[in-house]
C-alpha cells in the first residue's frame, strides 16, 4: 500500500509493484511540477511494526503522534494493534475523535500535566497516565483519583537528539519513595 498527500488532501492507492508506484510519482510531478506532495509507503511501516512485535511479543507498543501526527500513519499503526502515547489535550482529541481510539489503549504521557487536560482525560475514560515527582501525583489525584499512573523514570539518554532525562524522569533514588507516595495516595 503507498499513500501520498497532494494538494493538502489525503488519499490512498494501492500498487501492484515498485515499478506501477513510482510511475505514477513521476506523471504526477510532470503534471504538477510546482505543487508538493507527499508519498509514503505504508507496507514498510507494517513490516517494521510487526518486525518490532517479533523481537518484543508481550510489548504493546504506544505511537508518539507528537513525532509525526499524520492521520494515516496513525491509523495504519492503530489498525495493527498500536496503542497511543499523548502528550496534549490536542493529541487525545485526535486519537478519540478522528483515529476513533478505544482510550485503554492510549496513556496520556505529557510530564507536566495542564489540570483541564486531566479532566478531558477523565471525560473521555483515558485511565493511565505518567508521573515523575510527587507534584504531579497528587494534581493527578485531586482531579482524577481513580486514575492509573505509570512511573516515568529517568534513563541514560545522552546520545540521543532530544536528551528528555535531563529535564523529565524518576532517578533510581526516588523510585521507592515515589512508589510508597502512589501507595500513600491510594
Amino acid at each position: 500500500i503507498f499513500y501520498y498527500i497532494y494538494m493538502q488532501v489525503e488519499q490512498v492507492y494501492n500498487f501492484s509493484s515498485e515499478l506501477e508506484f513510482l510511475y505514477f510519482a513521476k506523471e504526477k510531478y510532470r503534471v504538477n511540477k510546482d505543487e508538493s506532495f507527499i508519498m509514503t509507503d505504508l507496507s514498510s511501516l507494517e513490516r517494521q511494526y510487526h518486525r518490532f512485535i517479533s523481537f518484543l511479543p508481550r510489548v504493546t507498543p504506544h505511537y508518539a503522534i507528537k513525532c509525526n501526527p499524520d492521520f494515516m500513519v496513525s491509523k495504519t499503526l492503530y489498525s495493527l494493534g498500536c496503542g497511543f502515547d499523548c502528550a496534549s489535550k490536542g493529541e487525545l482529541e485526535e486519537a478519540i475523535n478522528e483515529i476513533h481510539a478505544d482510550p485503554s489503549r492510549i496513556i496520556f504521557a505529557n510530564p507536566c500535566k495542564i489540570p483541564s487536560h486531566i479532566a478531558y482525560m477523565k471525560e473521555v475514560g483515558v485511565k493511565r497516565t505518567t508521573f515523575d515527582c510527587v507534584d504531579e501525583l497528587e494534581k493527578i489525584k485531586s482531579i482524577y483519583p481513580e486514575c492509573e499512573v505509570v512511573l516515568r523514570i529517568a534513563t541514560n539518554d545522552q546520545k540521543s537528539r532530544c536528551p528528555l532525562s535531563v529535564v523529565y524522569g524518576a532517578e533510581p533514588e526516588h523510585w521507592e519513595f515515589l512508589i510508597q507516595e502512589c501507595k500513600r495516595l491510594t
